[in-house]
């Protein structure tokens, strides 16, 4: 429902319904934050988590999946191949996912790194960046 409204009040206004979310979100800064009503939001990334959203949503997008691509030639083939099937980290084209092969789960991985070497990349990259990169590695054909 608040979706719906959402979406109808970016059409009246004549702007893009992720430009109003966007607007409309409480910056981590702001925290915590009071509402009108009785709520108070403590913590939270909401413009983050809301762009990761976006992103993984257009994880066939084959311009996101270019885009991954060439990130992955320049930051990742040093662990992974050129080809992705492998040298210090593991092969990417495969069935065998330790940290899941779904997009979200691909891009949660980039982010924050694992605990057998796998590096956290979210202070290297943008959100939209991370996921390309998932895009890219979900394409290869090994995700779920």
């Amino acid at each position: 429902m608040v979706e719906t409204v959402v979406d109808l009040a970016a059409r009246k206004l004549g702007i893009d319904p992720v430009e109003l979310r966007r607007r409309n979100t409480i910056p981590p800064g702001a925290m915590p934050f009071k509402t009108g009503l009785t709520f108070t939001y403590d913590n939270g990334e909401f413009e983050k988590n809301m762009d990761m959203a976006l992103a993984i949503a257009d994880a066939k997008d084959p311009h996101a999946i270019h885009e991954g691509q060439e990130l992955f030639a320049a930051n990742c083939a040093a662990c992974h191949g050129a080809k992705a099937k492998g040298l210090i980290g593991p092969n990417l084209t495969d069935k065998t996912w330790l940290y899941g092969g779904k997009p979200q789960q691909i891009a949660h991985t980039i982010a924050n790194g694992t605990a057998k070497g796998m590096p956290s990349w979210k202070n290297h990259f943008t959100t939209a960046q991370i996921a390309d990169l998932a895009a890219f590695v979900h394409a290869l054909g090994g995700g779920q």
